[in-house]
């Protein structure tokens, strides 16, 4: 019998899923915690997460299956507003990114800040698939690397398809 494991990214899986305080919750756009879901660009979470991983192929997993949380849900926490306002080159408020997401302000400099957002969420995601590829593959690169979907869920809200994730998993070297 072989046993294969199965991963969790987004999510966390302690505390009845509550996010413990040393990481950050993710936020939607109305600016209410995500409850159970940890924010992707937090990097301390990221850090304990590829350690996890590490341990993983440590244990002689052959193969490590994500599941369907490895996606970004547009979190809108203090994180990522920061980094976006560094992209943009000026202070961007979360009331901005609301009144630009909302549909109610459809001019161009509201769609601009749409796009460049969810490229920032979606840059997130595949950083964080890209880290966990690394951290797996530099003890085992035999280790095949796969993601589970819902059919209903094959594209995420940043554009991300299955595919890109799997792409980066791509492992040629693992037996099949």
């Amino acid at each position: 019998m072989q046993v294969h494991c199965l991963g969790i990214t987004s999510s966390h899986p302690e505390g009845q899923a509550q996010v413990p305080p040393i990481f950050q919750c993710q936020i939607d756009i109305d600016g209410n915690p995500r409850e159970g879901f940890v924010c992707l660009h937090d990097l301390s979470y990221r850090e304990v997460l590829l350690e996890r991983y590490r341990n993983v192929a440590r244990a002689g997993f052959r193969r490590v299956f994500f599941d369907d949380d490895l996606k970004d849900a547009l979190c809108f926490c203090p994180l990522h507003i920061e980094r976006f306002s560094e992209f943009m080159g000026k202070k961007i408020s979360l009331k901005d990114l609301a009144t630009a997401f909302g549909g109610a302000d459809a001019s161009e400099a509201s769609a601009e800040i749409r796009e460049q957002y969810v490229a920032l969420c979606r840059e997130t995601v595949l950083s964080l698939a890209t880290d966990l590829e690394k951290a797996i593959h530099e003890i085992n690169p035999t280790i095949r690397i796969g993601t589970c979907i819902q059919a209903r869920r094959f594209q995420d809200l940043t554009g991300i398809c299955c595919t890109d994730i799997i792409d980066i998993f791509d492992t040629p070297e693992a037996p099949s």
